[in-house]
């Protein structure tokens, strides 16, 4: 790719599948500028975007996520998804507010989209504003029951309103939706451990060990 490019400087495709191959050797930089190559020269290249603003994600480039996949918008029209994949961006950026915002409007034109509903619950979740967070995260779930991540951020949720009942359900569901990720079984025997449940906790230890 690089002979042709050489030959070729203005080759989009060329840029493109370069990024990709200095992705699968794990040269990260140079994959996220060779990709970002690819949509400057061709701007209605709508995957070399998505592809670039995925990889920033990837490696902890938010900002740079957020800012392409501004341009998506910009470019392309309005679309929930790339809505929600920037909210993402903001939300590890701890700029709820903006987050907010454009995903109250996404879910006024889209409020079946699981993810709109999950990252609003999250964004009220990280504010404090657990009764919106709540009923958020449960519209998400009704949406799409089979994510461990909704379960696990509700069954936070409701630990911190003191709904331990509520929580320990969704630990559980969010463990076996997520059945071999450690992390969620983790949060569920921690949970349990808190509670001084110490017999169930080591059932579920043991059902972590075979999952």
């Amino acid at each position: 790719h690089l002979e042709l490019i050489d030959k070729n400087p203005y080759s989009y495709l060329a840029w493109y599948n370069l990024g990709h191959a200095y992705s699968c050797i794990g040269e990260y930089e140079k994959a996220l500028e060779a990709i970002e190559y690819s949509f400057i020269i061709n701007p209605q290249f709508e995957q070399g975007y998505h592809d670039c603003a995925e990889l920033a994600v990837q490696i902890g480039q938010h900002e740079k996520a957020y800012e392409i996949y501004n341009e998506v918008l910009q470019n392309f029209g309005s679309d929930s998804e790339v809505v929600a994949y920037m909210s993402e961006c903001l939300i590890k950026l701890k700029r709820y507010k903006e987050a907010k915002k454009i995903l109250n409007k996404a879910y006024r034109t889209d409020p079946y989209n699981d993810e709109i509903c999950y990252y609003l619950g999250l964004c009220y979740f990280e504010s404090k504003e657990l009764n919106k967070a709540i009923h958020f995260l449960k519209e998400a779930i009704l949406i799409e029951e089979y994510r461990e991540e909704y379960h696990a951020t509700l069954a936070d949720t409701y630990v911190l309103i003191g709904e331990f009942s509520q929580a320990e359900t969704h630990y559980a569901k969010a463990a076996r939706t997520g059945l071999e990720q450690s992390q969620y079984w983790t949060k569920y025997i921690s949970f349990l451990l808190e509670r001084k449940n110490y017999e169930k906790a080591i059932t579920y230890f043991k059902r972590s060990i075979n999952a």
